[in-house]
């Protein structure tokens, strides 16, 4: 193994250890320690290079850093819009609105 999967391994290990961190700090209400794991996350995988999913770049604000968790610290409609369903989220610390098309009517 090469000294650059290495590094990406390893970063990908931090990326999930402060992922569990920071989902944790919000239920327990702790939201700067969660909005710093998140700050964090988001520097380490642009600095580094390293393709995470969609799902966990979904998964903070792109403003504040927060970790979105429906109900605690966002709010999450899913809106008929012609032919398309749009899943709207809101984050509640914010206000920064995301919308993203879940499916296609027929």
């Amino acid at each position: 193994m090469g000294r650059r999967r290495h590094i990406y391994d390893l970063v990908l290990q931090r990326i999930e250890l402060l992922d569990e961190l920071a989902l944790e700090s919000v239920r327990k209400g702790d939201l700067e320690l969660a909005r710093s794991a998140g700050r964090i996350i988001r520097r380490l995988y642009l600095r580094n290079k390293v393709k995470v999913g969609a799902e966990l770049k979904r998964r903070y604000c792109k403003r504040c850093f927060t970790p979105l968790v429906p109900g605690l610290t966002s709010r999450v409609r899913v809106r008929g819009r012609g032919r398309s369903v749009v899943r709207v989220t809101t984050c509640l610390s914010c206000g920064e609105v995301y919308r993203l098309e879940v499916g296609r009517r027929r």
